[in-house]
């Protein structure tokens, strides 16, 4: 009868059987594998037990284990089990309690280990009690047990295990029953199971049994050259099958061999391999996940549960064909089994005068190599030597000369050091991510693709960088810092939470047509000199034009400035032209070489040779060592397609105060043209100020010496502000002294590339965008736009809190849309909230006649029901914006009366459409002296009008009423006071409005 143990096992008492099965046989030898026939037990040795290794002492150490740690024990205790890994889990069946001398008691029991949660639990029991089986997991990740000893002998029964149903099933018998085989998987899905004791009483059988899963049949490989039983086979990352160690003999005595062979499942032969430092007979051993094989404890010779024991651990590298020595097991352990989870080796059970329950843990420190035998995913354990995917604890080297190289796809690889070697590839792909704890050497080939990301989490310093430049897309520096070890340059986001020493390398932080990089100083700062990259985009102007630029590093001076192209295409950069004597001549734009590199001084304004206005304040350096003044910015005269780069000794982080800023009394004064002082972009409404007006002017250019100012102000336009951007602010008053304080909390933390045209927010305001196209046109260079928008505190004049106004009219052949307020021009005109009717006389200034429209981009928020009007008083037309745009020919020059934008107002004023007129207006002389009167002659033009004279930006400078003599009026402007420039002269009647251009020398 059977006896059942707790929860687990059945248990055999085998002694019986054994007698009888082998009663008959008259024999010398034993009866039982591993046991002594009766009458010899008298002359067993005394237990020995002791850590065994070479006689020479002639085997390097190996630093590729760990210590070994205890894990939860077994319930049950067992030696010449099986034992496999697969799923994550570890699987142990079968094997026996006894010795050389009792009679083994079997049993079926399986035991199953959780490492997540550090616990065994009961699975299915074999069907068979057995010991001495050999094991394999197949590439279907079922659990294969084939032959060994039961309670009847030598048994030919095979059975698999299914660990998701829990469930074992039988298989063909295997051909030649044997005891302490050994197994191993082939890539082709067989299963190859080596020599062994076989049910003939040979020691030391050669042959080589095939099982295919798929079909259910044997088949038969080439032999070994060296028989044994009670060796270990294992397959390398190459796919090589190793057969190490066993006894041919059942001898008393140290009996164990060295031998190790290979077979080569491919070509069906066998290699000889270096040999085992000493003879080791049922050891455990297992591929580590760093590619080398692990040969674990065992005993030096044939008998069950029989000293000398060994806890030794060798260590044999596939690739130099050499074997090195562990770290030694806690205990003497022999009939065990050494199985890999992970990169963790296990040693489970085993016999060393008791049999045992000791589980034991060690991780493999691994140095991993990439081989690509299966694909490119770095996750699949069967691209790399050890067979499984490498850890942060493990260094990993990328060689030339493969087929495949890795790419990481998703968010979980890790590594220790990382090492590209020359001629090596590595690619990570968008929204990939590469953690690393160790160095990261590039001496190949890296990729990042778009939004690719390398996370250093190292507890100490790391080195980053090689022989070649190193281009992350996103790098994160860990809080114990990073060294550069090469050239090193990012393309998207560095974030700094640990510093980065830039060690004397060179250090990029890049901006070209893929986009503008960002540094996140969480934590860390950069040491070391750094060079900042600003790309000028080909969007507006493609060609020549002034760009406003401001510094992102300490400490450089305009020597240190650079251009260089990137586009193929593009114009070669012109040179960085500095001309002190353009700031004080009579006669500034005849100043040969011309400046291509202008500051900004608003004192200028007034006080210098010209007509007093807002140009009077670009002054030239004076010369090229001139340090470059944080949040100062320069307008430089360079083709777009290329970049700025500047190198200087600090990468800016921290709080920057720009204070001192002034505004005199001349009309055009108070400008000071400012710059984002960091290597991020920054958001405006972030930004402190004192006794300076909310709006934020930047320059867009449209040609080489025209352009405009788009502005921002109270969440209309655009309020992230590129890093390497100069901008425009005014100081509120004449007289004040205005500030402004830029702060690591002013800056974007994630990464953006800002554009002039992104929206700054979503708007719950009443707004509407009117833009002035030019039919027929596109882009920048043939558009403008006016903004009015309603909040509560907004007054119909000009609020430094909310309006923006209109720098200069636009260059060029762009438009220029605006609206009058008083001597003013706004951009930007926030009116007081609510359902008041109102009237916004708009300006409007074309350089090019020709057919134009204006166009709703963005109305939002206004009453649905509500008409917005843009009326033109010249057509007598009233249009509603709601129904679309205005398309109207307009001739070249200024007009501030004929168009009137009409708010919450229900019903069109009185009069109507007017009907059509045409009249006539003429100047002469026209260019005129600046002293001498111009002649007006207006025809059609009845009763009284108005004659209105404006400077370039629309600001009234003279105004006198005439009445006309039938269809005719004639008057004089005088020009007397008048500074050389473009007026524009305007005669407002009942019958409409006639413009002309005026240039006064």
């Amino acid at each position: 009868m059977r006896k059942i143990l707790p929860a687990l096992a059945l248990i055999v008492l085998a002694a019986p059987a054994y007698q009888s099965a082998f009663a008959q046989q008259n024999t010398s030898r034993q009866l039982v594998p591993g046991q002594y026939y009766p009458g010899l037990t008298s002359n067993m040795p005394a237990m020995r037990a002791i850590s065994r290794r070479a006689a020479d002492g002639s085997v390097a150490p190996s630093r590729t284990t760990a210590a070994w740690t205890a894990v939860a024990s077994m319930s049950l205790a067992r030696s010449q089990h099986a034992a496999t890994a697969t799923g994550g889990k570890l699987y142990v069946w079968g094997g026996y309690i006894g010795d050389l001398n009792s009679a083994p008691a079997l049993n079926s029991s399986l035991e199953i280990y959780n490492p997540t949660t550090n616990s065994w639990s009961a699975g299915a029991n074999n069907p068979s009690a057995v010991r001495g089986h050999a094991s394999a997991v197949g590439t279907d990740e079922l659990v294969y047990s084939f032959s060994g000893v039961d309670i009847n002998g030598f048994t030919s029964s095979c059975y698999r295990y299914n660990p998701t149903t829990n469930v074992w099933a039988p298989l063909a018998a295997i051909p030649v029953a044997v005891w302490l085989a050994g197994a191993a998987t082939g890539a082709d899905g067989r299963i190859y199971v080596f020599g062994g004791y076989d049910a003939g009483g040979n020691l030391s059988y050669t042959g080589t049994q095939i099982y295919t899963p798929a079909t259910n049949t044997w088949s038969t490989g080439a032999p070994m050259p060296v028989g044994r039983h009670g060796h270990v086979a294992v397959k390398d990352a190459s796919g090589t099958m190793h057969i190490i160690g066993g006894t041919q003999s059942s001898n008393a005595g140290a009996t164990a061999i060295t031998s190790h062979v290979a077979y080569n499942p491919t070509t069906n032969t066998w290699t000889t391999l270096a040999p085992l430092p000493v003879g080791v007979n049922q050891a455990g051993a297992t591929l580590g996940a760093d590619g080398n094989i692990y040969v674990v404890g065992g005993k030096d010779n044939y008998f069950n549960n029989n000293p000398t024991f060994f806890n030794t651990v060798y260590v044999y590298n596939p690739t130099a064909n050499t074997w090195s020595t562990g770290t030694s097991l806690p205990i003497l352990l022999s009939e065990t089994k050494t199985v890999t989870l992970g990169t963790d080796l296990y040693t489970l059970a085993g016999a060393n005068g008791v049999q045992q329950t000791v589980a034991y843990r060690s991780p493999v420190v691994g140095n991993f190599t990439w081989t690509g035998n299966i694909s490119t995913s770095w996750t699949l354990g069967s691209n790399w030597s050890g067979g499984v995917v490498p850890t942060a604890a493990d260094d990993v080297t990328i060689t030339t000369g493969l087929t495949r190289y890795p790419v990481v796809t998703g968010t979980t690889p890790t590594a220790r050091t990382i090492t590209i070697k020359n001629g090596g590839q590595l690619t990570i792909s968008n929204g990939g991510s590469l953690t690393v704890t160790g160095d990261f050497v590039n001496n190949g080939t890296f990729t990042a693709v778009d939004n690719a990301s390398v996370v250093l989490t190292g507890a100490t310093t790391q080195t980053v960088g090689g022989t070649t430049i190193t281009q992350f897309r996103n790098l994160t520096v860990g809080g114990a810092g990073a060294t550069l070890g090469g050239q090193v340059e990012i393309q998207r986001l560095l974030t700094l939470t640990g510093n980065l020493n830039t060690n004397s390398q060179r250090f990029l932080i890049l901006s070209n047509n893929v986009g503008t990089a960002m540094v996140y100083n969480n934590g860390g700062i950069v040491t070391g000199a750094t060079v900042v990259q600003r790309y000028i985009d080909v969007a507006s102007n493609s060609g020549f034009g002034y760009r406003h630029f401001s510094p992102a590093v300490g400490g450089a001076t305009l020597n240190n400035l650079a251009i260089f192209p990137v586009l193929p295409g593009a114009q070669n950069p012109g040179p960085m032209q500095i001309n002190a004597t353009y700031n004080s001549a009579a006669a500034p734009g005849a100043v040969t070489p011309f400046p291509t590199v202008f500051a900004y001084d608003q004192t200028r304004v007034g006080t210098v040779a010209g007509s007093s206005s807002f140009d009077q304040g670009w002054a030239s350096p004076a010369a090229a060592n001139q340090s470059l003044t944080l949040s100062r910015g320069l307008t430089i005269n360079q083709p777009a397609g290329n970049f700025f780069e500047l190198t200087g000794p600090t990468l800016i982080t921290g709080a920057v105060a720009v204070g001192g800023l002034t505004r005199s009394t001349e009309a055009d004064a108070g400008w000071q043209l400012i710059g984002n002082p960091y290597p991020s972009p920054i958001d405006w409404n972030r930004v402190s100020r004192t006794n300076v007006d909310a709006a934020a002017y930047v320059y867009r250019s449209t040609g080489q010496y025209d352009g405009g100012y788009t502005a921002y102000v109270n969440g209309v336009g655009t309020n992230i502000l590129p890093m390497g951007q100069a901008f425009f602010v005014r100081v509120s008053t004449a007289g004040a002294s205005g500030s402004v304080a830029f702060a690591n909390a002013s800056r974007e933390t994630t990464f953006s590339d800002p554009t002039y045209a992104r929206p700054a927010q979503t708007e719950t305001r009443p707004l509407l965008q009117l833009t002035l196209q030019r039919a027929g046109a596109t882009g920048a260079a043939n558009q403008d736009d006016f903004y009015v928008y309603e909040e509560n505190g907004a007054t119909p004049g000009f609020d430094s809190q909310y309006d923006a106004l209109k720098v200069q009219l636009n260059g060029g052949d762009q438009p220029t849309l605006y609206q009058s307020v008083g001597t003013e021009g706004l951009a930007i005109q926030g009116l007081p909230a609510g359902a008041t009717p109102r009237s916004l006389a708009l300006g409007v200034h074309v350089a090019v006649a020709g057919t134009y429209t204006f166009a709703p981009a963005q109305l939002l928020n206004f009453a649905a029901t509500e008409p917005v009007w843009l009326e033109d008083k010249l057509s007598g037309q009233w249009h509603d914006l709601r129904q679309g745009a205005y398309t109207v020919p307009l001739g070249a020059g200024l007009s501030t009366t004929r168009f009137v934008l009409h708010l919450h107002q229900a019903t069109v004023l009185a009069g109507g459409k007017a009907a059509a007129w045409t009249g006539e207006l003429q100047l002469y002389p026209n260019p005129a002296a600046s002293k001498a009167p111009v002649t007006v002659v207006a025809s059609g033009v009845t009763g009284q009008a108005e004659l209105v004279l404006v400077n370039s930006v629309g600001q009234r400078v003279w105004q006198q009423t005439a009445t006309a003599a039938g269809r005719e009026l004639r008057a004089s402007v005088p020009t007397t006071g008048l500074a050389a420039g473009i007026y524009t002269l305007q005669v407002r009647s009942a019958a409409g409005v006639l413009t002309r251009k005026l240039v006064v020398q």
